[in-house]
């Protein structure tokens, strides 16, 4: 196969004629492609190059009647401070700033602190972090474990200023580039990950309100975390939409120690589930993929317009099976980068995100699913037969066209994301709060009658409005009562009824389950 690209290439450019075909070919001044919503997506606004400058196009979309007062990445900075996991940028600091419109240090903190494991556990060569462990999973109590108390006493104020950031109805967490960072792909996100910390840090603190039966203390922070978690899915990248959908998940088991509390009262099981009833849903993959699309074309762009020592130019010479450090490969990767009509390669990227976002747009689960499964299994089928000795051979000896098409190929299948899995962990996440509200619904019913509903029916109208629906169907939620509990449910991603089976118990084939156990009555205060 290298001795076939590299043929190809040293007769392609001794043909000055078949050099000249290639209708991409840039002269100093010209990009090799056109700037076009058939080819670039968006036209504007440029860089000083002359490029879609996309990170730019980005920060106008998401900061669109965003204000800093009303901005609660604002509030999520000033808490967490300017160096979340050791964040040392000057240069990404007064960048964000820039964007942000204010600079959310001013006030020098206090900052939020990471939890510190006791030393005495470490010199005893214990698990430094069981206490941390077991103070997010369940109730506990100020004397159960010091180390976590002493780390929510030291992160107070802090605290105080996440929740309330949750409370502001906006969330622009810009994209902030460095000079160094020549692509969207590469910027930092080094506060997504300190936000993992900091959803820890208010279930533990929510925990421990339950343990000490301070329930209106624990729903705040509980609340808290859902808005969060719907704030970081709104950020730029997929990566922050799966962050979201993983810190709900965290509040949602918070959620279920909460129902499980024999004290609380109806009144308290019922104002806590008016509040998730009242919260928004979670990010939609539409506006994540909208984000996708813009990285992708700028990764494209990039390449098309970078030198060949770059590691864009080593990345064409790795498709070819070249080697970037000789002289011949250098040369050979200038003719191949200007031998493809690179129209084609962005015209075709952009299509296949069109077809995303119909998909994506789709009214179903099972029709989105199975759309984007389609869409990746002829993507992958299209590069197969793309790339079998023969096809690849005459690809490259016919025309710019058909090159431009070939990376196309080869690209989509570098960029294009894991879609199916993303599609099931959005709608995956979705399933929290139709559950979460009917859970909250049956614990107050049991806790008024004395004993668990017969089905959901009888919860409507006094503890629910209407059943809700399970995002995976479409359909009510279902339900399921035994003697010593009420298994409330969604279908799952295989859309079967598996009666309740949870993941722990079958792994392949499962639903996602909330279990309400048999309680005796308590009189509502």
């Amino acid at each position: 196969m290298r001795f076939l690209v590299a043929s190809f290439l040293t007769v392609l450019f001794s043909s000055h004629g078949l050099a000249q075909e290639a209708s991409s070919s840039p002269d100093s001044n010209k990009l090799p492609f056109k700037i076009s919503p058939e080819t670039t997506y968006i036209t504007e606004p440029l860089t000083k190059e002359g490029r879609v400058d996309y990170g730019a196009a980005l920060n106008q979309m998401m900061k669109k009647g965003v204000t800093p007062e009303t901005n609660a990445a604002v509030y999520y900075w000033r808490a967490m401070g300017p160096q979340p996991d050791g964040l040392e940028s000057e240069e990404f600091l007064e960048n964000l700033k820039q964007e942000l419109g204010i600079d959310p240090f001013s006030e020098n903190g206090p900052y939020m602190v990471n939890f510190r494991p006791p030393q005495k556990a470490v010199d005893a060569g214990q698990d430094p972090f069981a206490d941390y462990n077991a103070a997010l999973g369940s109730p506990w109590k100020s004397d159960d474990y010091p180390s976590v108390k002493k780390w929510i006493d030291l992160n107070q104020e802090p605290l105080d200023i996440v929740l309330e950031g949750t409370r502001q109805p906006h969330y622009f967490r810009p994209i902030v580039k460095t000079a160094n960072e020549e692509l969207l792909l590469t910027t930092l996100l080094p506060d997504i990950q300190q936000m993992r910390e900091l959803a820890r840090l208010l279930s533990a603190r929510a925990m421990l309100a339950i343990g000490e039966a301070r329930f209106e203390d624990a729903s705040s922070d509980l609340i808290a975390l859902h808005r969060l978690a719907r704030h970081v899915g709104q950020g730029a990248t997929m990566i922050e939409l799966l962050v979201g959908v993983a810190i709900d998940a965290v509040a949602r088991e918070g959620d279920l120690q909460l129902i499980n509390c024999e004290t609380i009262s109806v009144e308290q099981l019922k104002a806590h589930q008016k509040s998730l009833s009242e919260l928004p849903t979670l990010a939609h993959c539409d506006r994540a993929m909208t984000s996708e699309r813009m990285f992708n074309l700028d990764e494209l762009q990039t390449i098309a317009t970078g030198n060949p020592k770059s590691e864009q130019g080593k990345t064409f010479l790795s498709f070819a099976g070249l080697d970037a450090s000789s002289t011949m490969g250098a040369i050979l990767s200038e003719m191949f980068q200007h031998s493809i009509d690179w129209n084609v390669v962005f015209t075709g990227i952009n299509d296949y995100h069109d077809s995303v976002g119909e998909a994506l747009s789709l009214d179903s689960f099972a029709k989105r699913f199975e759309t984007i499964k389609q869409l990746n299994q002829e993507l992958q089928a299209e590069y197969q037969q793309a790339n079998r000795p023969s096809a690849l051979a005459l690809s490259v000896l016919f025309s710019p066209q058909c090159r431009g098409n070939h990376i196309r190929l080869v690209l989509l299948s570098l960029l294009t994301p894991a879609l199916e899995q993303v599609v099931v962990a959005q709608t995956r996440g979705n399933s929290n709060a139709p559950l979460t509200e009917t859970a909250f619904a049956v614990a107050a019913y049991q806790k008024r009658e004395g004993k668990l509903p017969d089905n959901l029916q009888q919860l409507i109208p006094a503890d629910l409005a209407e059943i809700p629906l399970d995002p995976f169907t479409g359909q009510p939620v279902h339900y399921l009562v035994n003697n010593d509990a009420a298994t409330i449910y969604c279908l799952g991603k295989n859309l079967q009824d598996d009666k309740g089976i949870t993941q722990q118990e079958n792994r392949n084939e499962y639903d996602i389950v909330v279990r309400i156990p048999k309680q005796e009555p308590v009189l509502a205060n």
